[in-house]
């Protein structure tokens, strides 16, 4: 569905024209990523767009201090993430080649949240040792036969935040320009230059979901400007980088598997710049299907299918940074509305001989569980 600036779900009482029905006739295809992304759910109620956050007790954890061979109880600390462990965890020591330095052990204390105290070589697997930062992975809980349940393991849910950024397009066009015959099949000046503005900002829409930037002042003055934190600069987990020419291992293996890594199993969506998009509709052209279509040549991946999924390739984007793409989750990222506030046209007050209106609109992008979405770049471009 294309998207019409508002919200599927809102109470919006619109002052002036609401353009919705001309944006969507004039630029379908100037705003790709937008179009893809369809209308939010349910508008924003405050400039300071929150959401909530949870997800699931980590499945690995790191080591913060070495962990020595031996086959005695061990006690060392762990990264923060101890208090989401239960007695009786088994926890398996991950290494580069899983057969020569694989030892599971049992958690037999938990210590607060830094320190745990484990029984060594379960189920006779074992011993090996772990560096500093070395990773260990929960494979699962055992519990004893008619033991009382404590602790508590929950998560606090995480409260994200987005700024909804204001923009607008004037329009002033004199009594003389509305009453002359124009060039170029033009009825009403004024007319033609709403919608070239509307193109204008919708354009600066998507641009700014896809690269802009939260300005740190955005509250209590008249100049303090209000902008939002685009999809590029909120994925903070997953930013891939390669020096070299993009590949499919580097697609696939790296930047989607990254999301995929972290929880990411629902992305359907990789967003491109021309380079990297012609790269990806290069990288297997054994594997075009060829059609009766004697006199076309056809070169373009629209879908990428992997063992981490399937994503819809949109066409080139030319507001992402040069040579780089995102792997994004397109359920989890909104384009929304302040309530009201979807793209509008206001006349404004006459002055002089001259007709003056605005084109005016307030979003944010809620990019949700960042560390779901990926995105890659060549650092040598």
């Amino acid at each position: 569905m294309a998207f019409s600036g508002r919200a599927t779900y809102s109470n919006d009482t619109l002052i002036g024209e609401d353009v919705s029905d001309l944006v969507s006739t004039i630029s379908p295809f100037e705003t790709p990523l937008l179009d893809f992304l369809g209308d939010a759910s349910q508008s924003a109620t405050n400039v300071l767009h929150e959401w909530v956050e949870d997800s699931l007790n980590p499945g690995t954890l790191l080591a913060s201090s070495a962990i020595a061979s031996a086959t005695a109880d061990t006690a060392f600390r762990v990264n923060g993430t101890g208090n989401n462990l239960q007695v009786g965890d088994i926890l398996r020591m991950v290494g580069g080649n899983v057969i020569a330095n694989e030892e599971l052990m049992q958690v037999t204390v938990v210590t607060g949240a830094n320190s745990i105290t484990v029984s060594r070589g379960f189920g006779s697997v074992g011993p090996s040792s772990l560096a500093v930062g070395g990773s260990l992975e929960l494979v699962s809980n055992a519990s004893l036969e008619g033991a009382d349940v404590s602790g508590d393991i929950s998560l606090n849910r995480s409260r994200q935040y987005n700024f909804v950024q204001q923009f607008q397009k004037p329009i002033e066009v004199s009594d003389t320009q509305r009453s002359v015959n124009n060039l170029g099949g033009i009825d009403d000046e004024y007319s033609y230059q709403l919608e070239q503005r509307t193109k204008e900002i919708l354009r600066d829409l998507e641009k700014a979901v896809i690269l802009g930037a939260a300005s740190g002042n955005s509250f209590g003055s008249l100049t303090a400007y209000r902008s939002m934190k685009g999809i590029w600069r909120s994925i903070a987990t997953n930013q891939q980088t390669t020096t070299a020419a993009l590949t499919e291992t580097f697609l696939g293996d790296t930047i989607v598997k990254s999301a995929w890594d972290n929880g990411g199993d629902d992305v359907d969506l990789i967003v491109a710049d021309s380079q990297w998009k012609r790269a990806i509709d290069g990288l297997i052209d054994s594997r075009i299907r060829v059609t009766d279509d004697a006199d076309t040549l056809r070169t373009e991946v629209t879908y990428y299918e992997s063992s981490f999924g399937r994503q819809v390739v949109l066409p080139p984007n030319r507001h992402m940074p040069y040579k780089s793409a995102m792997v994004l989750a397109s359920d989890r990222i909104e384009v929304v509305p302040l309530q009201g506030r979807s793209f509008q046209h206001e006349s404004l007050a006459k002055t002089g001989h001259a007709t003056r209106g605005v084109v005016v609109g307030e979003y944010t992008v809620a990019v949700m569980n960042e560390a779901g979405h990926a995105r890659g770049i060549d650092t040598d471009a």
